[in-house]
């Protein structure tokens, strides 16, 4: 790929929250992760209170404001979907947050992907922004500035401005006016000579790429600002830094070290469900029917199979859940074997006291075979097109495709043999 592309939703967990909760529309609250603000309304962020802000200070600043636990599971489905949007245009997505995706980009058509993937992310009802460079470093930096340049705009889901302040102010560059813009403000380009002037008045501490604990060391050198990063050259860094003196290197110069990689779909694909404390093997089976047939379906909808199942459940009172694997040969995605690889797995397993939660995963994926069935369909929608069909069958399998068709019904193999037999007239 000649380019990097991030999209970045800038309201994700707000409107996602308000989605699962339309009550919240009508009020103050902010999402709470490991006790500091994940996000906050944007009446609340009039009142100083926004992401990184401590639980303690939001709950002195606005007592009436309704605190909301993060749950991953309340909003990974909605990100993974933003994954599976973005896999339709190229097939290079890495996901890095929710609601974060990297994509990797052809240089002629950036543009139009760009703007179809914004587009797609306003269907859904969210505000996302496209950010094209040469690196991830350089397009995330990008896109978090044109997501902090939007947010000064009046917010189209919540009706309240947010100021700008020195936390959410992103320095002004002299590249800016070199940036290839579209028409609409949710893309932007960054041409690869401008990547060390955008870079220059940015801190080091967003220099995301570099490890934390080289990032502190940088600051206790007086090596502040990019700009300063740039002035040391790249023989001067390694001597000092060592090996990562060139990862330094590259990163004031908005590159990266190591390139995008495709990391989507996943390796794994799970399905899980809370349980109100069920004791009975007879519910329990039930239970487990249908989340085998979530997962057969969601294994369909990617053309996979599993070599490998696992199922773990939590039981109520236990520190750690119990889990079970077992290898599917040959590999499945199938409700019935899924089930009763599950079934068979669950039996063995201690059962002390009620259930809390079950998962189950469909690990070592592989893609599915196709089966001699699907080849028919062209035969079923063109019954009696002799040539139409063996044109399209020719085209897309082979001539050899129809030799053997052992996993046909017997009806539709006589009919494709005579098909294939009778001589031109």
């Amino acid at each position: 790929m000649d380019c990097v592309g991030y999209l970045y939703v800038h309201n994700f967990f707000l409107a996602e929250a308000v989605r699962k909760r339309p009550e919240l529309a009508e009020r103050s609250f902010w999402i709470d992760l490991n006790g500091r603000v994940l996000a906050a309304s944007a009446d609340l962020a009039l009142l100083g209170i926004r992401m990184g802000t401590p639980a303690r200070q939001a709950r002195r600043t606005a007592p009436g404001a309704e605190c909301v636990k993060y749950l991953p599971e309340d909003f990974q489905p909605m990100s993974d979907l933003f994954c599976d949007i973005a896999y339709k245009f190229t097939p290079v997505v890495a996901p890095l947050r929710p609601g974060e995706v990297f994509v990797g980009l052809q240089d002629h058509n950036c543009r139009g992907i760009a703007q179809a993937l914004v587009a797609e992310v306003r269907d859904l009802g969210f505000e996302g922004v496209v950010a094209v460079a040469q690196s991830r470093l350089a397009s995330r930096l990008l896109g978090r500035r044109m997501a902090s340049l939007s947010a000064q705009a009046p917010d189209q889901s919540f009706g309240n401005k947010i100021p700008e302040t020195p936390a959410n102010k992103i320095p002004e560059t002299p590249a800016t006016p070199a940036m290839a813009r579209a028409s609409s403000p949710s893309f932007a380009r960054l041409l690869p000579d401008n990547h060390p002037a955008f870079m220059a008045p940015h801190p080091v501490e967003l220099l995301w790429t570099i490890p934390k604990k080289l990032r502190d060391r940088l600051g206790r050198l007086g090596i502040l600002k990019v700009a300063d990063l740039q002035r040391f050259h790249r023989s001067e860094l390694r001597s000092r830094f060592g090996e990562p003196g060139l990862e330094i290197f590259e990163a004031g110069r908005g590159l990266d070290y190591l390139p995008i990689r495709a990391a989507w779909p996943p390796a794994a694909i799970f399905v899980s469900e809370a349980w109100d404390g069920f004791e009975n093997r007879e519910i329990i089976y039930e239970h487990l029917s249908h989340l085998t047939g979530r997962l057969s379906a969601r294994l369909s909808e990617r053309h996979k199979q599993c070599r490998r199942l696992r199922i773990e459940i939590q039981q109520e009172g236990m520190f750690a859940p119990t889990s079970e694997r077992m290898v599917m040969n040959p590999p499945a995605s199938g409700p019935n074997r899924l089930y009763l690889a599950a079934r068979r797995m669950f039996d063995r397993m201690p059962l002390r006291r009620a259930l809390e939660s079950v998962v189950i995963t469909a690990e070592d994926l592989s893609v599915t075979a196709p089966r001699q069935l699907d080849l028919f369909t062209p035969l079923r929608a063109l019954a009696g097109q002799r040539e139409e069909v063996k044109a399209f069958l020719t085209m897309r399998f082979g001539t050899e495709t129809m030799r053997h068709g052992s996993d046909a019904p017997l009806s539709w193999r006589e009919r494709m043999l005579e098909f294939y037999e009778t001589p031109e007239p």
